[in-house]
This record gives structure tokens, sequence and C-alpha cells, in this order.
């Protein structure tokens, strides 16, 4: 029974929808202006060389290898590299099975064929080609640079986002959607706008538009890494990882063959999952094969895996 001169139920409902219906404006009037102060920025920071923004770029990659670079999000990290003699995609729904989870690759239809996976693009591979155009005109600046101005502000917010405090009851990951749903999206936003805007201006063939036309590609997959904590920007850390095997198959001579190769590939495959667990790769050897010639053939030796060297050492 209502007290004269309370509102009625209906009354207060109908005051809770209007609420909700100028919250939801309210919202959709934020991500405009967040999409119009990223457009703002973008004049206001302009890099002032090819050299300027490449330096801008290499600082924001190694502050996400610095962050990555240790497994962090792992108890167990592990690095595991294997050669196939193609790029057909039965190599890698051989290698991947049934695997449910993400997978991020530079658009090759062959890694697109695994079902069941997340698939997400890297953001670097992106970049790349908005440099390559750049590179590509005489007098630098034009297009390319300006879409590189978007991916600045994108690295940018990267590097905020490892310091930005989760929430109470939040986690890392969600702390880390957050904060991109909030800062990354209207830079999106504004980089897909500007695309699409320029997309018929340019000529198919060249630098330039082969690095939007890859980009428009490649757009959900690109950008799916902002709905999900967990997802890297772009495969820089891996990357960095098979550098060594670009240089090395220059110079060694046994690794000339496909054994070889493979061989390889368990040799980096340990010391890389060496580094992520951050453990010094000669310590672990050393101990390693001490204790291998002690255990019987069929013992288990999950001890002897790099994650677990520190708790083995300690013991």
């Amino acid at each position: 029974m209502n007290r004269t001169g309370d509102p009625s139920v209906e009354v207060l409902l109908a005051r809770i929808a209007a609420l909700q219906a100028e919250n939801l404006q309210l919202a959709d009037r934020v991500v405009k202006l967040e999409e119009e102060l990223a457009l703002a920025r973008l004049h206001r920071f302009a890099p002032r060389s090819e050299k300027h923004v490449d330096r801008l770029f290499n600082e924001a990659e190694q502050a996400a290898d610095e962050d990555d670079a240790g497994g962090e999000d792992s108890d167990q990290p592990i690095v595991l590299l294997d050669y196939q003699p193609g790029r057909g995609q039965i190599h890698p729904q051989a290698f991947l099975g049934d695997y449910r989870g993400i997978v991020m690759s530079d658009g090759y239809t062959a890694w697109r064929t695994l079902e069941g996976a997340t698939h997400i693009g890297c953001m670097a591979h992106s970049r790349r080609r908005f440099v390559d155009a750049l590179k590509a005109r005489k007098k630098g600046g034009g297009p390319p640079e300006q879409a590189l101005r978007f991916f600045e502000q994108l690295y940018r917010v990267e590097r905020q986002a490892r310091d930005e405090k989760p929430d109470r009851g939040e986690t890392p990951d969600q702390c880390i959607r957050r904060f991109r749903q909030q800062h990354s999206i209207p830079v999106l936003n504004a980089l897909k706008e500007w695309l699409d805007q320029i997309a018929p201006k340019v000529l198919p063939d060249s630098k330039l538009g082969d690095a939007i036309s890859y980009t428009r590609n490649q757009w959900e997959y690109l950008t799916r890494y902002a709905e999900d904590g967990r997802m890297p920007i772009d495969n820089n850390l891996l990357e960095r990882d098979i550098r060594i095997f670009a240089t090395g198959r220059k110079s060694w001579l046994f690794s000339d063959t496909v054994e070889g190769a493979r061989a390889s590939a368990v040799v980096y495959s340990l010391m890389l999952t060496c580094r992520a667990s951050r453990v010094e790769p000669l310590a672990w050897l050393r101990h390693v094969l001490t204790e291998l010639p002690q255990r019987a053939g069929d013992a288990d030796i999950t001890d002897l895996l790099p994650f677990n060297f520190p708790k083995t050492a300690i013991a």
C-alpha cells in the first residue's frame, strides 16, 4: 500500500527506464567524443620524420616485449617451435590438431582453416606495411605518416594498460580489456573511418594501397584483441624469438637438412622456454645433463622441464 504522495511502482519503473535511456545516450556521446579526441591528437602529436616514427614504435614494441617476455600469464610458459617442409594447411592442422585456444597469424589462409580456434591478427604486420609505404615516398609524410599516428596511439594505450591498476574484484585481464574498450576502441574506430575514406583514392598496386587493403581485409582479426585482455596486440614477441633462426640458418652447416632443421627446432624450443621461464639456459642444461643419466629410461622427467627448474634448484 502506497503512502500519500509516494510515486507508484509504474512511475518508478518509468523513471528508471528514462534514466537508462539517458545513460545509453551519454555512453554513445562519450564514445563519439573519444573518437574526436583521437583525431585531434593525431594532428597535435604528428611525428616529425620517418626516423622519429620508427623510434616511437621501437620503444612501444620494446615495452611490450618487456611485459610479455617472462611468460607472466602462466606458471608453465612453453615456447614450442616446429619445422614443416611446406606452408599448406595440412601442416598447422596436424601440428595443432583440435586446439581450441587463441591463434595469432599474419592472415595466411592456411592458419584460418583451424576450426574451433579463436583467430586474431597481428597489428605489427599492418603497421609495417605503412612503414614500407612511408619509406617508398621521396619526401615522406602524407597518408602513410597519418596512418602511423593511429598506430602510435594504439601502442601507447598498450603501454598504459600494462600499468593500469585493476579495480576491486577485477582480474588483470579484465582490467586490460576495460582500458582497451575505453581508449583503444575510439582510436580503432577513427582509423577504420580514415581507411574507408582514403581507400578509393589510392592505387591498389602501390605500397600504400597494399597496406590499406591488408588492414581493411584483416580488420575483424586485427581488432579482436580489444575484446579480450588475454590477447596481445601483435606477435612481436614470437617474431623476436624466431629471428635467431633466420640468422643461424645462414651460418650453421648442421641445419641444412630436414633432420637438422627439426633438431634445431627442439633446441630452440628448450632455450626459449628457459627464457620465458626466466631460467638461465646454461645452468638449466648443466642440471639436466647431470640428472638425465641417473634416471631410468621410463622415468618421469617432468621436473626437469625449464619452468620447474627454479623449484628443483630450491629443493
